[in-house]
C-alpha cells in the first residue's frame, strides 16, 4: 500500500506483504534485464571499433585469432561488457527505487554518498590502468623479448581477457576508500585504528602492488604510490565520518 506524504512525496508502506515485495522486485528486474539487453545489442554492432580503440594501446603487438568463431565471440562479450557499463546507472537506480520505501532519511543521505563515490572511485581505477598501467605493462612484457625470432603476437580471446581483468583489478583496489568509509559509518573500524596501522599497511600495499603489476619496480612504484594516496585519503574520510556521528550524538 502506497501513502503520500506531507511534501507530496510517495512512500511504500512498511507493512506491505510479501506478494507485493515479489511483485516490485520482479518489476524492477525486468526492467534491469531489458535494458542490459538493450544496451548490450547497440554494443555489439560497434564492438569492432570499441576493440579498436584498445587495440590501440598495444602498437607493438599483432592480433590474431585462432578459430573461426573466435573473433566474433570476442565481439559478443566485448558488446556485453560495454552494455553493462551503459546500462549500469539504470541498474543501479531500480535497485535504489526497491530499496528505498524501506530506509530511512539518514539511510539514504548515506546510501546515495556511498554509491556516488563508489561509482567515481571505480571511474578512475578505469581511467587509471587505461592511461598509465595498461602500457606501462604491455611495454614491460614486450621488453622482456630479446629474440629477433620470436615475434609478440597475441590472441584476440587473450588481449580482451587481460584487458578485462586488468580494468576489474584496479577499479576494485580504487574502492578501498569507499569500503573503508562504510565500514566506519557501520562501527566495525576507527581511523585511529588506521593510523596505527599504517606501516603494516605499506607493507601490503605493496605486496598487492607486487602482485598485481608484472616484476618491474617501476610498474610496482605506479600501483604503491597511488594506493597509499587512497589509503591516506580512506583515513582523513573515516576520521570526518566520526566526527560528524559524534556531532550528530551529541545533539
Amino acid at each position: 500500500m502506497a501513502v503520500i506524504k506531507w511534501d507530496g512525496t510517495r512512500r511504500e508502506n512498511k507493512d506491505m506483504p510479501l506478494m507485493k515485495h515479489l511483485e516490485e522486485l520482479r518489476k524492477r528486474s525486468i526492467i534491469s534485464v531489458a535494458a542490459l539487453a538493450a544496451a548490450s545489442i547497440v554494443c555489439v554492432f560497434f564492438a569492432g571499433h570499441i576493440f579498436s580503440f584498445f587495440i590501440d594501446l598495444a602498437p607493438d603487438y599483432d592480433f590474431i585469432y585462432a578459430m573461426p568463431s573466435q573473433l566474433v565471440v570476442q565481439y559478443v562479450q566485448i558488446g556485453i561488457a560495454a552494455g553493462f557499463i551503459l546500462a549500469f546507472p539504470v541498474i543501479l537506480y531500480q535497485v535504489w527505487t526497491f530499496l528505498f520505501p524501506a530506509l530511512k532519511s539518514k539511510e539514504k543521505k548515506t546510501i546515495i554518498v556511498l554509491l556516488g563515490a563508489g561509482v567515481i572511485f571505480f571511474v578512475c581505477g578505469i581511467l587509471f590502468a587505461y592511461y598509465i598501467m595498461i602500457p606501462s605493462m604491455l611495454n614491460f612484457f614486450f621488453s622482456a623479448n630479446i629474440s629477433d625470432r620470436v615475434s609478440p603476437t597475441i590472441t584476440i580471446e587473450s588481449y580482451a581477457n587481460f584487458l578485462i581483468t586488468t580494468f576489474l583489478v584496479f577499479g576494485v583496489v580504487f574502492e578501498l576508500p569507499t569500503l573503508l568509509s562504510a565500514f566506519t559509518h557501520l562501527g566495525l573500524i576507527k581511523s585511529t585504528w588506521l593510523i596505527r596501522g599504517q606501516k603494516y599497511a605499506v607493507l601490503i600495499i605493496f605486496i598487492v602492488a607486487a602482485i598485481i603489476t608484472p616484476p618491474d619496480v617501476v610498474s610496482q612504484i605506479l600501483v604503491g604510490i597511488p594506493l597509499l594516496i587512497l589509503y591516506e585519503l580512506s583515513v582523513g574520510i573515516c576520521y570526518l565520518i566520526e566526527k560528524i556521528k559524534a556531532k550528530r550524538q551529541a545533539a
